[in-house]
């Protein structure tokens, strides 16, 4: 069974953060377009800006475009396990 975070029940002053990765241009700025009203987004267009920004910026949730050069999914994102406020 898949945890699930229930965004909505986060304080009121918080707002949840949307990592997108993708190094296609045009999928970055539909995305964006679309989350960026409402959700603190970071974007990524390598593998190893994600990783920094995974480590920099602790995003509630990751989108990525698993084919992506030089990011092996799953095994090179890292675990957001132990991670206070991680599921």
């Amino acid at each position: 069974m898949v945890k699930q975070m229930d965004i909505a029940r986060r304080n009121a002053t918080q707002v949840a953060r949307v990592l997108i990765v993708d190094d296609q241009p045009a999928n970055v700025l539909l995305v964006h377009q679309i989350l960026g009203g409402e959700w603190d987004t970071f974007v990524a267009t390598t593998g190893q800006e994600a990783l920094a920004l995974c480590a920099t910026a602790l995003p509630d949730l990751i989108l990525l475009d698993v084919n992506m050069p030089g990011l092996g999914w799953p095994a090179d994102l890292p675990s957001t396990q132990g991670r206070p406020g991680h599921q």
